[in-house]
């Protein structure tokens, strides 16, 4: 029950977000980010998905396919040359359900008390978030590092060990998984907030030739 509500989830967002995107082209691209989901759901669950909004893995995961040379361009159009991240900002902000804090918002990293901080740029010790400050920006909270998407894009999502490679395998090997049958979301109708919180200690025994089965 637990994978099938959040295979759905991640499903019904992407079906939105991608078609906003690329329109006709949005089956082919939202395969490629549900292959790239699954690949880190399946590996680096404790690394990206403690106190983190799902919504801020598939966000980041859809900006890094679409920026990937592998692709070779294939889902730009005449007029959107690149996804930057205003564009796939204000694309998240139509959507319902969606929250200016899943962006402006994102855990970074836990610090110990004898980190030394200090000369580290961008770090803000005010612990209040305003939209006036700038991108980028992140800020140091009951010793948590919290920053916008595109900080932790930068630090966290592109260190991601054998991001490219996984993506280029599955890419060239034609071994990307079809996308599971399903209903389509329609936009009225009211999607279900899902957020995990896995604990260090936590195991999940996973495979994604369930994820069909799952969801029939």
């Amino acid at each position: 029950m637990f994978y099938r509500k959040l295979y759905e989830y991640v499903l019904s967002r992407l079906d939105i977000i991608c078609s906003r995107l690329y329109g006709s082209e949005s089956n082919k691209f939202e395969k490629i980010v549900w292959n790239l989901f699954i690949y880190l759901f399946e590996n680096y669950t404790e690394l990206l998905f403690r106190s983190r909004d799902l919504d801020q893995i598939i966000l980041s995961s859809i900006y890094y396919v679409a920026n990937s040379h592998l692709l070779q361009n294939q889902f730009y159009t005449l007029n959107e040359k690149e996804l930057t991240w205003y564009r796939l900002i204000q694309a998240y902000k139509s959507m319902p359900n969606s929250k200016l804090k899943t962006v402006r918002s994102v855990f970074i990293r836990s610090i110990n008390k004898d980190d030394f901080i200090e000369n580290e740029e961008n770090i803000d010790k005010n612990p209040c978030l305003t939209p006036s400050k700038p991108a980028g920006t992140k800020n140091l909270i009951d010793g948590n590092i919290i920053g916008d998407i595109t900080s932790f894009y930068k630090e966290i999502f592109l260190n991601i060990p054998n991001l490219e490679k996984n993506l280029e395998n599955n890419l060239n090997e034609n071994q990307l998984i079809d996308l599971p049958y399903r209903n389509k979301t329609f936009e009225n109708n009211k999607s279900e907030y899902l957020n995990i919180n896995i604990s260090s200690n936590i195991f999940i025994n996973y495979s994604s030739n369930k994820i069909q089965s799952n969801l029939s």
